[in-house]
C-alpha cells in the first residue's frame, strides 16, 4: 500500500457512524502495516497485535516483578492481621456487636478491623495475580470489572464500623439511651444497615452494566481477532491489504465501539461515585477521630492533674468537749507546714499513672492509625477520581494499578501493624525485649490488663 493510497483514503466515510471516535487509531494502524506490506508480510498479524493491545496492553519488564513483591507485601499484612486476631481472642472470648439496649449497639472495631483487613488484602493478592494473568495473555475473567471496583469495600466496612462506635459511645455518653422509644430503637436498627446500602447499592448497579459491556466488548474482540486469523490464512503477497475485508473488519468493530463507549461512560460514573462516597467516609471519620482523640486527651490531663495533687488523709472523729453542744464543736487543730498522706495514696498515684500511661500510649496509637486511615480513602478517593475523568482509552493503563497497589499495600501494612500494636501485652517478656531493640516502635506500656473489654480501647 503506498502512501498516496493511505493519504487518499477517506475513512470518514468507511467507518460507521458510530465509530467515527476511532478514525485517529485505524490510521496509526494503517501506518504500522505498511511497512510489513512494503516488506512481503502478511498485514494481519500486526492488526492482531494491535487489537490484542487494546486487552492485553505491552508492560514494562519489571511490571510483573513488581507486583509479586507487592503481593507479598499484602501477604505480610495477612501475617500480621492473623496473629493480632490471634492474641485478640486469647484475651476473651469473640464477639462482634455488642448490643447495649435497644438504641445502642456497640461493635468490636478491632476484631471487624481485622476481619476486613483480611478480606481487603485477600482481594488485593487476587487482584494482582489476576493482573499478571492477564499481562500474559490469559482470558479476562468475568469478575474483573467488579474486582477493580470491589477492592475498598471490606476497609469501607471497617471505616464504617469505626465511626458507628464512636457515635454510640457519645450517644451513651450524652444519656440518650436512658430515654427509649420506638421511633429510636427504628432509627438504630436501621441507619447502621441503611448508610452501606446507600454506598454500596448504586455502584453496584452501575458497575453491574460497564461490566456487562465490558464482557460483551471482549467477546466481540475475540472475534474480531479469529476474523483476522481466517483473513491471514488466506492472505497472498498479491493481494495486498484487501479493503473488503477491513470493511468486515471495520463492521465487526462497530459494536465493539458502542460497547466500549458504554463502559467507558457507566464505569466512569461508578468511580466517581466511589469517589464521592470516599471524600464523604473520610469526613466523617477525621470527624469522629478527632472528637475520640479529644476526648482521650482531656482525660489524659485531667488523670495528670489528679496524680499530682495528694490526697489529704481523713481527720479523726469530731471531739466533743465536756459541756459543750453539738454546736459547738471543737475542730483539731491542722497543721500548715506538711498535710499528712493518706498510707494508700503511693498506691493511688501509681494506679492513675498507670492509667493514664495506658491512655496516652492508646492516644498515639489511635492518631497513628487515624492518619494511616485517613490516607488510604484519600489515596483511594484520589484513584477514583482519577479513574472517573480519564478519557475512553484503547490501550490499557497499568500505572494507575501501580499506583493502587504501592500506597494501598504500604498503607495497609502500617494499619496492620498498629492493630498488632493493639493487641499486644507491654508486660509480656517477649515485647519488653522488642521495646529495648526497636524503640522507636510504638509497643504498649508495661500493664497487664486482662479485662475483656481491653477489646473496645481505640
Amino acid at each position: 500500500m503506498s502512501a498516496s493510497f493511505l493519504n487518499g483514503l477517506n475513512l470518514t466515510s468507511i467507518l460507521p457512524p458510530n465509530s467515527q471516535w476511532i478514525a485517529p487509531w485505524v490510521t496509526q494502524v494503517l501506518q504500522s502495516v505498511e511497512g510489513e506490506l512494503a516488506l512481503g508480510h502478511s498485514p494481519y498479524p500486526a492488526f492482531e497485535q494491535t487489537v490484542l493491545r487494546i486487552f492485553y496492553p505491552s508492560v514494562a519488564p519489571g511490571f510483573r516483578p513488581m507486583l509479586w513483591f507487592l503481593a507479598g507485601l499484602f501477604s505480610l499484612s495477612i501475617i500480621i492481621v492473623l496473629a493480632s486476631l490471634v492474641l485478640r481472642l486469647q484475651q476473651g472470648r469473640f464477639w462482634l456487636f455488642h448490643r447495649v439496649d435497644k438504641t445502642i449497639a456497640i461493635p468490636n472495631i478491632s476484631t471487624i478491623y481485622g476481619m476486613c483487613a483480611l478480606a481487603y488484602a485477600s482481594l488485593a493478592i487476587l487482584s494482582i495475580v489476576t493482573a499478571v494473568g492477564i499481562s500474559k495473555g490469559e482470558s479476562f475473567p468475568r469478575y474483573y470489572l467488579g474486582l477493580q471496583a470491589g477492592w475498598i469495600a471490606p476497609l469501607w466496612v471497617g471505616f464504617f464500623c469505626e465511626a458507628w462506635a464512636t457515635i454510640s459511645a457519645y450517644i451513651r455518653k450524652k444519656g440518650a439511651f436512658y430515654r427509649e422509644s420506638r421511633w429510636k430503637t427504628l432509627v438504630a436498627l436501621t441507619l447502621p444497615f441503611l448508610l452501606p446500602v446507600c454506598a454500596f447499592f448504586p455502584v453496584v448497579i452501575v458497575m453491574y452494566i460497564a461490566a456487562h459491556s465490558f464482557n460483551e466488548g471482549y467477546r466481540d474482540t475475540m472475534s474480531i481477532l479469529a476474523q483476522l486469523r481466517v483473513f491471514d490464512q488466506s492472505w497472498t503477497p498479491a493481494k495486498g491489504l484487501d479493503i473488503g475485508n477491513l470493511l468486515t473488519f471495520f463492521t465487526l468493530g462497530e459494536k465493539f465501539g458502542a460497547e466500549m463507549r458504554d463502559y467507558s461512560k457507566y464505569v466512569r460514573i461508578g468511580y466517581l461515585y466511589i469517589a464521592l462516597t470516599l471524600l464523604v467516609t473520610f469526613a466523617v471519620y477525621t470527624t469522629g477521630a478527632s472528637v475520640e482523640i479529644r476526648h482521650l486527651s482531656a482525660t489524659i490531663k485531667e488523670l495528670r492533674a489528679q496524680s499530682k495533687t495528694p490526697r489529704l488523709r481523713p481527720r479523726s472523729p469530731l471531739t466533743f468537749s465536756r459541756g459543750t453542744s453539738s454546736k459547738s464543736v471543737q475542730l483539731p487543730e491542722a497543721k500548715t507546714d506538711r498535710p499528712p498522706i493518706d498510707p494508700l495514696d503511693n498506691e493511688f498515684f501509681a494506679g492513675v499513672k498507670r492509667l493514664w500511661a495506658l491512655l496516652a500510649w492508646a492516644r498515639n496509637n489511635r492518631f497513628y492509625s487515624a492518619c494511616a486511615i485517613g490516607l488510604m480513602l484519600l489515596v483511594n478517593a484520589g484513584i477514583a477520581f482519577w479513574l472517573g475523568v480519564s478519557p475512553l482509552s484503547l490501550m490499557t493503563n497499568s500505572a494507575q494499578l501501580l499506583v493502587a497497589c504501592w500506597l494501598n499495600g504500604i498503607l495497609s501494612t502500617v494499619v496492620a501493624l498498629l492493630i498488632l500494636f493493639r493487641s499486644l501485652d507491654g508486660s509480656s517478656p517477649i515485647v519488653q525485649r522488642l521495646r529495648c531493640y526497636l524503640p522507636f516502635l510504638p509497643f504498649p506500656p508495661a500493664i497487664s490488663i486482662t479485662d475483656p473489654s481491653r477489646a473496645q480501647l481505640p
